[in-house]
This record gives structure tokens, sequence and C-alpha cells, in this order.
């Protein structure tokens, strides 16, 4: 069941990628310091440059560095380090490389090190959301061993709130028998609620199988508050607690329901000057409250190269470990590293 809930999730982001979203009026006018002039639409300010789309060239990124006037009569969202949030028209300080932002209460001059990212108020929905799909495959003759992955990563995020949902699959087969096939899959939801002094509120669900750790699915739900503890145009740092309900049915023993806490840390890094590179590194430990003595962790990394526009390279490394697994012949342990060609939006 997981399989086919994988692939609709992945089939839900694909036909969301070819949606064409309505065209809006480009009005903003961007002049940089070798006096060009073009006339677009502001997309948002984020990691030090300004996303612009224009009706000639398509989407392009400007460093800030190299505008010298940015004409506007929309209004921007801006979000700074501090996890203070403002509502004026973006405009360059006539000297230095500073942002300015006009506001009801008068301009407000940033650095670019305090700005974290600034978007439209009138942002559409297309806007505001972020997604992307990879699939690799690795194959040995000596072995017969391939391995396939999938994945597809939606986010949407707005000045308040951020959702995020992420669907993986892993298979391993050996020979042509696909009874020597073992997989990994996941499906999950995350939603966060922004809250004063870079804190928010999260609630997490989602479903898992895991042959190596004798996990036939494991359906779970929960719950919990967490800080940004450092937040930038270049890194995002946080940290979580809080407790998850989960429905376990192993392969070869009887379901259980448990009670867990839920301790996470998270760390990504972006660089949006080419070649584009992210890096995305989670943990998240589990021990159980109905099941004294047994835990579990999860630690996933990602990163993401560029190669062309909307085109990168990932490479993906992942650790499941189960101090106490439910079925006998389980391992403890299950472990890998992909690497995978995508395309994102």
């Amino acid at each position: 069941m997981i399989r086919q809930l994988i692939l609709a999730f992945l089939a839900l982001v694909l036909s969301v990628a070819v949606t064409i979203p309505a065209l809006a009026d480009k009005t903003d006018v961007v002049i940089l310091t070798n006096g060009d002039k073009v006339t677009g639409e502001i997309k948002n300010l984020e990691a030090g440059q300004l996303e612009f789309s224009t009706d000639t060239m398509g989407t392009v990124f400007i460093e800030w560095r190299f505008i010298d006037d940015v004409i506007s009569s929309k209004y921007q969202t801006l979000e700074t380090t501090a996890g203070d949030r403002y509502l004026g028209r973006l405009q360059k300080p006539q000297e230095g490389e500073g942002i300015l932002l006009v506001t009801s209460a008068g301009e407000l001059e940033l650095d670019p090190s305090e700005v974290v990212a600034a978007w439209p108020v009138e942002a559409t929905v297309w806007d505001k959301m972020n997604l992307d799909l990879s699939a690799g495959i690795d194959y040995a003759k000596s072995t017969e061993i391939t391995n396939l992955t999938f994945t597809g990563n939606f986010s949407y995020m707005t000045e308040n709130r951020l959702f995020e949902a992420t669907g993986s699959s892993y298979i391993t087969r050996q020979g042509e028998d696909s009874e020597d096939e073992q997989t990994r899959q996941t499906l999950n939801a995350m939603y966060q609620y922004f809250l004063p002094n870079l804190k928010f509120r999260t609630y997490m669900a989602g479903l898992e199988s895991n042959e190596a750790l004798g996990v036939d699915l494991r359906i779970y739900a929960g719950g919990g508050v967490g800080q940004y503890f450092t937040k930038t145009n270049r890194t995002w740092f946080t940290g979580m607690a809080g407790l998850m309900l989960s429905q376990e049915n192993p392969d070869e023993a009887d379901s259980e329901l448990n009670l867990e806490a839920v301790g996470a840390l998270r760390h990504r890094y972006f660089h949006y000057a080419h070649p584009k590179r992210t890096w995305d590194n989670q943990l998240t430990v589990y021990p159980s409250l109905t099941d004294f003595g047994r835990w579990r962790a999860e630690a996933n990394s990602t990163f993401k190269l560029e190669i062309v526009s909307d085109l990168y390279w990932s490479l993906q490394a992942y650790l499941s470990y189960d101090s106490d697994p439910l079925s006998e012949d389980a391992e403890t342990t299950d472990y890998g590293v992909t690497s995978s060609l995508g395309w994102s939006y």
C-alpha cells in the first residue's frame, strides 16, 4: 500500500509542476550598476539574490550588489535574522550595498546579511511553493544488484507557515527474482506555525516501511515545539521536541501501538549563486515511552548541486536504527548512499 501512496504523491507533484501559472503584470524595474534596465516582476529576494521574472529572458537571478536601483510600487514582506517581519516597498539606497525598505513608519535600511528573505505580499500560490523530483539507478554486473531511488519533495511557505511533504522509495534487487527485492519507503508531512522570537509549533504525520528493520508498515502522527537557533539567508538551524503516537505492523509479530518522545535537529545550507547548491542534514531520535529502553533514530543527509537551470545532481545518505525491533529476524540498522538526477522548481 505504501508504494502506491508514494507513487500517487510523486504523480501529484508532477501534475502540479506542469500546471501553467497565471501571468502577472510585470511592471517592476531593476537598474543595474552598468546602467542596463530590466523590466519584470519581483519574485523574491533570498540569499543575496533577487529573483526577477521577465517576458524576454525568463526568470533571472541578480546579485543584490550588482543592482543600482529598484523601482516598484508593490509591497514586500521582509524577514530579518532576528525573526522580525516588515511590510514595505523594496529599494536600493543611494549609497552602499544595503537593502532599503520603505514602510509606513519610514525608511528601514538593512545589511543584506540581516535579511533572510523578502517576497511580494500579493505573491501567488505558485510563487510560494518549491518542488523537486529525482530518480537514480545503480547496477553492478558482478553481483547483479540493482538499486533504484525515487524521491519527491514539496514545500509551501508563507509569512506565518511552512508546509513540507516528502516521499521516497529505495529498492534493492538482486538478479531478476522479485523475491530477492528489499525496499525502504517513506511518506511524511510536516507543518510549522511561526511564533515570535524564532520559535514555532510543529505537527507531523506519515507512514513508512523498511524490510531490513522488519517494519511492514508504521503509521504515525504527533506534534511539538521548536526553535530556530540560526536563520539567515544562507543557513537554517532548528531544534524541536514533542510527542508522537505510532501504530507499528511488523513482518512477523503482532502490531503494537507506541507513544514516543521526539527530539530533532536540522541544519540546512543554501547557496543560490551559480552553480546553486544546498545541503540538508537532519537527525531525529524517538525514545519509546510505552516500551521503556527501546529507542529509534533516523538520520538523513542530502546534497544537491545544480548542473544546468532547474536540473541538479544529488547525493543522499540515510541511516535508520531500532534498538529492539519487534520482528525477531530483523536487523537493528539500515543505511545506504545513493546518487540521482533531479528537476526542481
